[in-house]
């Protein structure tokens, strides 16, 4: 597995994965919008962070994105925040998750303050991946759907 980072070229792979992270995610509410998924994903990849993860025969297998923007509470500091990281489905537990945090995190200590990731209730990563690289529970979410 290599990981390189995300291009233009990748937005019909990131558009079908979103829809299937939607599923996942597993509320009442799809967050999958089809009018707003082209110009959301060539935001992050133009403006933010975006790492593609290949299997040998350069097909992508996985995906993270983040936003690197200034912290709203300090603007004299820079946060990297992740806001989907998936890996398709016959990828999993072959290494190209953590490959994929792993990148993000470099770029996050070469040019971040804050590093912030979030771990969906049903997802099949653990703490502990966390946790071993230095980061430590500093909030917990709560979700509640009201229609």
């Amino acid at each position: 597995m290599t990981i390189r980072t995300g291009k233009l070229k990748d937005y019909g792979f990131i558009k079908t994965e979103l829809e299937k992270f939607s599923n996942f995610y597993d509320t009442g509410f799809s967050l999958y919008n089809k009018d707003s998924i082209k110009p959301l994903v060539e935001t992050f990849i133009k403006d933010h962070v975006v790492y593609i993860a290949e299997n040998k025969n350069e097909e992508p297998a996985g995906f993270i994105m983040g936003t690197f923007n200034p912290h709203p509470y300090n603007p004299a500091l820079w946060a990297l925040t992740e806001s989907f990281w998936w890996v398709k489905e016959e990828h999993r537990n072959t290494g190209a998750g953590l490959k994929l945090l792993d990148k993000f995190i470099e770029f996050g200590k070469e040019y971040a303050d804050f590093i912030t990731l979030t771990l969906e209730d049903n997802s099949p990563i653990g703490e502990k991946h966390f946790l071993k690289r230095g980061f430590k529970i500093k909030e917990k979410s709560f979700l509640l759907e009201v229609k």
